[in-house]
């Protein structure tokens, strides 16, 4: 959630497969040396008092029964020589193993106090994993949140969760990265977008202009894809005359190309805007591609088959189009002057009817537009996290407004992030990332 959540990784070393340190290579070495010296002179190992005095009873009834073999008093020595030894050795274990703790305990204290990012670590039981193959290597007591190949933090326990501060130090995979230089990238190109939209755009006269639709969904004639395709193609020369008209009576030259700072606005690699761009009509395996992917195959909702696009300088310009555009038959307007997409971009797209067949002309900027093919690599990465109503859409920008710095490092970025007390900011992030299938930051 943002948050550590123990995974299997190579940056992640499980609490029971940590290296060996000296002390206890020392402790372990002993403790084998001594299971040497027992074995090699036969001798039982180190009883309690109890265990004791239970063998003692068990020879005196043994001895009432048969005669016990005669001992030398140097094997006698040798036993209680090599007794005293193992009890040495196990008491010098002993304060090994307790030197060892303290020295542990002084480590860690010392690790703990080094300076690193702090964050409060809010928790969103939704969005926790444990993956079941490390689930026996946590150390009692901890919390399994709190450690990711993400964001890798100190354990803290449930008791202490409320009252103390987690340390987490920021490592990033490429993918991950990827994505946050994305976020940066779409914060920039909708920051130029909006600002260019308000130089040129000051007296925000499409404003006026709401959007609409005669009909919640728009259908051309009934008919296979060949008799809509051909009447298409029937009232194209009078499609490409209004639109003419249009433009010359807004005061623009239809053929004139399009340009932003001495630059050609390009539409294609080779082709660039002009004022008027009447499209030729789509081709029949797009439509046959278009209808299956986004209409179930219903080639009568392909409204675009016909279709062109007129460039203005300045909103006079657009003004004027719009105005003589009303003269038509207008089914529907999407104003995108007046709610421009997530990504900054704005437009108009108007379908009119000509002779019973619907139409398409986009209505663009060129201060706009001229941005539109970086822009829209944007639109395409993170649309499905946009999409939905007006309103949860503007929710969504607020977030990325609030948290991505276009310009920072992306790893400075996300540390300020965590470093937020603010709770919704950070499950607006969880979703975002998760839209984008980047479970590894998400987590």
């Amino acid at each position: 959630n943002m948050l550590p959540t123990t995974t299997t990784n190579k940056d992640l070393t499980p609490t029971s497969h940590l290296p060996t340190s000296d002390n206890e290579r020392t402790i372990n070495n002993k403790k084998e040396k001594s299971r040497n010296a027992t074995k090699n002179n036969t001798l039982p190992p180190i009883t309690t008092a109890n265990e004791a005095e239970a063998t003692a009873q068990a020879n005196d009834e043994e001895s009432n029964q048969t005669t016990p073999p005669t001992k030398t008093m140097a094997q006698d020595n040798q036993h209680s020589s090599t007794h005293q030894q193992a009890e040495e050795e196990e008491e010098d274990l002993r304060e090994d193993i307790e030197n060892d703790k303290i020295q542990t305990q002084e480590k860690k204290t010392e690790e703990e106090e080094t300076p690193t990012y702090v964050f409060n670590a809010p928790v969103d039981a939704n969005h926790v994993t444990v993956h079941p193959s490390v689930k026996e290597d946590i150390p009692k007591g901890v919390d399994p949140r709190y450690s990711t190949p993400a964001l890798k933090s100190s354990a803290i326990t449930n008791d202490e969760r409320d009252d103390n501060r987690t340390t987490v130090e920021v490592k990033l995979n490429s993918v991950t990265k990827a994505n946050l230089e994305n976020l940066q990238g779409l914060t920039r190109s909708r920051n130029v977008m909006l600002a260019n939209a308000k130089k040129v755009l000051p007296k925000k006269y499409m404003h006026q202009y709401a959007s609409f639709s005669r009909s919640s969904t728009l259908y051309q004639p009934k008919g296979n894809l060949d008799f809509l395709h051909s009447q298409c193609e029937s009232i194209l020369p009078l499609f490409r005359q209004k639109l003419t008209h249009i433009t010359t009576a807004a005061g623009l030259d239809p053929n004139k190309v399009a340009t932003w700072q001495g630059q050609n606005i390009m539409l294609t690699s080779d082709m660039p805007y002009t004022s008027l761009t009447v499209a030729p009509l789509k081709s029949k395996a797009r439509c046959i591609e278009k209808a299956k992917n986004e209409y179930d195959g219903d080639v009568s909702r392909l409204i675009d088959i016909t279709r062109a696009s007129i460039v203005v300088d300045n909103e006079d310009q657009l003004i004027a189009v719009a105005k003589k555009l009303q003269n038509e038959k207008i089914l529907r307007l999407k104003n995108r002057f007046q709610e421009p997409l997530f990504t900054g971009y704005s437009d108009a797209l108007y379908n009119i009817e000509i002779k019973g067949i619907i139409c398409e002309v986009q209505l663009h900027v060129s201060a706009i537009v001229a941005h539109k093919e970086e822009n829209h690599d944007y639109y395409v990465y993170f649309r499905s996290f946009f999409a939905g109503n007006i309103g949860a859409c503007e929710a969504r920008i607020h977030m990325l407004e609030k948290c991505i710095d276009p310009d920072a490092d992306v790893e400075q970025m996300l540390v300020k992030m965590l470093k937020s007390e603010d709770k919704k900011l950070m499950t607006d992030m969880i979703r975002l990332v998760a839209k984008m299938g980047d479970f590894y930051l998400e987590e």
